[in-house]
């Protein structure tokens, strides 16, 4: 969470349109660990980061929105195709 604060932090101070923010981060298969933050690592890479991303810019989307069109994507994993088929 500390890199992500860093980076908005920096991005807001270079006052900059943002028109398009595409979360990607992912992560899966890491042996259980905590992040600084307490948080489980790949729920907060996978689900926190993005979360946080996206608030701590919102008001730089809703600005570029007011101009012109302006969009958050969120992309996700495939890896529910590792899982088990379904038991009949």
């Amino acid at each position: 969470m500390q890199s992500i604060r860093a980076f908005c932090w920096r991005f807001e101070r270079r006052n900059s349109a943002l028109h398009l923010l595409i979360n990607n981060a992912g992560i899966m298969l890491l042996p259980f660990d905590l992040t600084r933050d307490g948080a489980e690592r790949t729920f907060a890479t996978n689900y926190l980061g993005p979360f946080l991303m996206t608030n701590l810019l919102m008001g730089r989307i809703r600005q570029a929105g007011k101009e012109s069109e302006a969009r958050i994507v969120n992309v996700g994993s495939e890896s529910h195709r590792f899982s088990d088929p379904p038991r009949p």
